[in-house]
């Protein structure tokens, strides 16, 4: 299912979601993912709200997840807008 596939794939592997989250970044850098890819990945609920983040970051001028985090004042983990700023590679 997506959204929680990312979280399996931590758990069967025994890591935290962070560890595979970073792995995909690697992989979306190298183009081994293209945007759907991506998408079909996040949660349904969060690639609602993709377009509003992809936004802040934009407006913010910057890839930097803190600012964004205080921006939307702890609304989305951290991890959150990890998988959303990979689709700003696209």
């Amino acid at each position: 299912k997506e959204g929680k596939l990312l979280e399996r794939i931590a758990q069967e592997r025994g890591l935290v979601l962070g560890t595979i989250i970073s792995h995909l970044e690697e992989l979306v850098m190298k183009g081994h993912f293209d945007q759907k890819q991506v998408e079909a990945l996040l949660d349904p609920g969060l690639l609602l709200n993709a377009k509003d983040i992809l936004e802040v970051f934009e407006d913010l001028e910057t890839d930097k997840l803190q600012l964004v985090f205080e921006h939307f004042q702890g609304k989305y983990t951290y991890n959150d807008l990890r998988l959303i700023r990979l689709l700003l590679a696209f």
